[in-house]
This record gives C-alpha cells, sequence and structure tokens, in this order.
C-alpha cells in the first residue's frame, strides 16, 4: 500500500474516532468498502506501546465517497464501538514527526 498524503491525486479522507483496540486495518476496510474505492486504511500506533491509538484514517479515490462515508457511517457501531467519522483536515504526518510529540501522560 502505497503512503500517499491525504488529498493527494483527487482522492480524499475522513478520519474515523473511537475505535476499539482490537479493531484492525482489515476491519476498517471491511466497514468501509461498501461506501466506494479505498486507496488505503491508515491506523495510527502508539509510538512507544506498539498499541492502536484508537482512529483511523481512510482515504476514498473519489472525494464524494468520503461525504456518503460521513453521512452513512457515523455513529454507527464497529466491534463493539460506536464510531464518529468526520473529515480529515492536515496531511498525514510522517513518523518522525509522531515522535515527536509528546504523549499525554508525560504532560
Amino acid at each position: 500500500m502505497s503512503r500517499r498524503p491525504a488529498g493527494e491525486g483527487g482522492g480524499q479522507s475522513v478520519i474515523v474516532r473511537s475505535l476499539s483496540t482490537q479493531t484492525t486495518v482489515e476491519g476498517v476496510r471491511d466497514a468501509f468498502s461498501k461506501i466506494g474505492d479505498i486507496r488505503d486504511v491508515y491506523m495510527p500506533k502508539d509510538y512507544y506501546s506498539g498499541k492502536p491509538r484508537g482512529f483511523a484514517f481512510v482515504e476514498f479515490s473519489n472525494p464524494d465517497d468520503a461525504t456518503t462515508a460521513i453521512e452513512e457511517m457515523d455513529r454507527t457501531v464497529i466491534d463493539g464501538h460506536e464510531v464518529s467519522v468526520g473529515l480529515a483536515q492536515q496531511r498525514r504526518k510522517s513518523p518522525n514527526t509522531m515522535r515527536k510529540i509528546e504523549p499525554k501522560w508525560l504532560r
């Protein structure tokens, strides 16, 4: 899978929040594949623990599919958790950038 920044080449990403720590990339892809063609699913992990951070980005090839995903998937249940779905606003951060962000428990 390629690691293109969100929005590059005409696609559009949504952010999916409140995911279970048991949810996998494949589970997110399966849940959203009924909406349209998915370019990429990215689930950030905590740099220090390696555990999922509870959210994911789903990049659709067609920007209209991202809008449909928000309308149809917001407040649905995935793996026992009600998720919220919204438009991703920023480009994906690099791993080096994420390492520099101080964890909340250190603040």
